[in-house]
């Protein structure tokens, strides 16, 4: 469904037709995301995400990939690689680290220029990315970022593939954006009883979300002796 349908969906489930549409994109959104993470919680094979940023000469910090604007972003980051030259045919997989495992006798200087390129690590803190060492050359998309998606807030300008859930979560949309503007005009057990609804269907639903990824709990790295 189009995000538009959904809001005028609402408005006639709920008979409000005067709450601002800004609002209601923004309740909508919301109720996008709870949703999304419940999915995201059943089965981390969906919504996966991979970006690239350039390297730059000697810089090790790097900005998160945040939603901007109309543009997702990343909520989770779960893999780093990084290529070291431009002539690499393979991205190097960095570890991930804090700085409460760095030694604290060796300048953060000495990881950044002598940590070896065959094991480079990364750090997450705050809204920035640390990679070690430092790159020496640029290279255009030469970091990879795996992980999990953070779709863009949905406004009226976005189309239905900005949704982004399974086609048969849509239609639930409607009920929870519907129970807020039920509360608009203070129809307190119209909007429980909305709510109920739309809890006992997302059940339903969630429970239907097929477990793609069979992957056990433990396991072991596959042999990759003939990959070299």
């Amino acid at each position: 469904m189009l995000p538009s349908a959904i809001i005028a969906r609402a408005r006639r489930l709920s008979g409000n037709y005067t709450t601002d549409d800004d609002d209601c994109y923004d309740i909508l959104s919301a109720v996008r995301d709870l949703i999304y993470s419940e999915i995201v919680l059943k089965d981390r094979s969906y919504q996966r995400d991979r970006r690239y940023a350039d390297s730059v000469l000697d810089q090790s910090e790097y900005t998160i990939l945040w939603v901007s604007g109309t543009t997702p972003g990343q909520r989770k980051i779960e893999n780093i690689g990084i290529k070291y030259a431009s002539t690499d045919d393979y991205f190097t997989p960095c570890t991930e680290r804090s700085f409460e495992e760095l030694d604290k006798d060796t300048d953060i200087l000495r990881y950044k220029t002598n940590q070896s390129k065959d094991d480079p690590f990364y750090i997450i803190a705050d809204d920035s990315i640390f990679i070690f060492p430092t790159p020496t050359v640029a290279v255009t998309n030469g970091i990879k970022f795996e992980g999990i998606r953070q779709p863009a807030p949905l406004s009226s300008s976005s189309v239905e593939a900005d949704i982004r859930l399974p086609y048969e979560m849509h239609f639930l949309l409607p009920l929870w954006v519907a129970s807020d503007l039920f509360k608009e005009r203070q129809l307190i057990n119209e909007k429980n009883d909305n709510e109920a609804e739309f809890k006992r269907k997302l059940d339903t639903l969630l429970d239907e979300v097929s477990i793609r990824s069979t992957k056990p709990a433990y396991w072991e790295r596959p042999d990759n002796s003939n990959l070299v």
